[in-house]
């Protein structure tokens, strides 16, 4: 340090014990800006990217059907959109499904991956407009016509959606293939 009157100056002295102390604080202080710059990157400080993931939808769907007692056929896109009114006017990148073979099984999936996540609420709509049709409104018989059916499609049937990819799935074990569904994009 310098001083002007080249003596040893009480506040020389002072400034130079105190140039340690500040070298941390400024040290700790640049360390929290950096760490702070990094949170606001989001996934980026982990090497990851904040795209929405993506997962084999028909990959998926192979694996769920065949592990069914009942057997299931892949919807082909005329049936989508009967059963489904409306799902062809949303642009996807995936968008597959089956149906058990007979009627008295309610057993069905349909798995869409959307192009925009603005539709996803769309699909989620139509989805849960095929569940209220099967069920039937209380008066006369819903969709699925049988009472089993229509109690299945009731209590077994969930909708879910993971980034831009939504499911509807209606299987005694609809939990487990959720779980299984949200862990294709863990």
């Amino acid at each position: 340090l310098y001083c002007p009157c080249d003596s040893p100056c009480a506040s020389a002295q002072e400034l130079k014990g105190a140039f340690p102390t500040m070298k941390r604080i400024t040290s700790l202080l640049l360390a929290l800006v950096m760490l702070l710059a990094l949170e606001g990157c989001g996934n980026s400080a982990n090497g990851g990217s904040s795209a929405v993931k993506s997962a084999d939808l028909s990959a998926f769907l192979e694996d769920v059907t065949s592990k069914q007692e009942a057997a299931m056929e892949t919807l082909p896109a005329d049936a989508l959109e009967t059963f489904y009114p409306g799902i062809s006017d949303i642009e996807t990148k995936q968008c597959t499904g089956a149906t058990a073979l007979i009627s008295a099984v309610a057993s069905e999936i349909l798995l869409v991956e959307v192009t925009n996540a603005d539709d996803v609420a769309k699909v989620e709509e139509i989805m849960n407009a095929r569940i209220s049709y099967q069920v039937g409104d209380g008066t006369s018989p819903g969709g699925a016509w049988y009472p089993e059916t229509m109690d299945q499609w009731e209590n077994n049937s969930r909708v879910v959606s993971v980034g831009n990819s939504v499911m509807l799935v209606v299987m005694d074990n609809a939990d487990e293939i959720v779980t299984e569904f949200q862990n294709l994009f863990a």
